[in-house]
């Protein structure tokens, strides 16, 4: 859970709660994809050795994985916890969980609505919550 809550901290902890749990079920999403790495540390950390290759910014900047503020990281470390269950299938754990994160429980991808990265023109918008942007991939389609 350290991985997941670090993640949530460095990539959303200015956000809602609602958009620090989408965050957190795109690192979920790619754990159950066959895609990506089976652990949520290896999602986390996937490219962290390549700089602007990296999944997720923090990890490739050179920041301190475990922050400093107390507050915000408290509440990172509940998001993930609540996230657990989310492991077998985000869709469903998003609409028992809060009806707002319904149409986020498929997401793969975001990015921060100030930046244009050319593959999302590929992936199927979800919405936006926050400064995040949030996308999953098409049917049948690759990334």
């Amino acid at each position: 859970m350290t991985c997941l809550s670090a993640a949530v901290y460095h990539e959303a902890r200015g956000e809602p709660v609602d958009g620090q749990k989408a965050v957190a079920m795109v690192i979920v999403n790619r754990v159950r994809s066959a895609s990506y790495p089976s652990t949520i540390c290896g999602v986390v950390f996937q490219n962290a050795h390549r700089p602007y290759r990296c999944q997720f910014s923090f990890t490739c900047t050179g920041v301190a994985v475990l922050p400093k503020e107390e507050k915000p990281w408290r509440r990172a470390r509940e998001v993930a916890a609540s996230m657990q269950n989310c492991l077998s299938d985000c869709t469903r754990e998003a609409a028992s969980v809060d009806g707002d994160l319904q149409a986020f429980g498929a997401a793969t991808h975001y990015h921060a609505s100030y930046v244009r990265p050319r593959w999302a023109r590929r992936l199927q918008k979800l919405g936006r919550i926050g400064r995040h942007i949030f996308f999953a991939r098409k049917t049948g389609g690759p990334v």
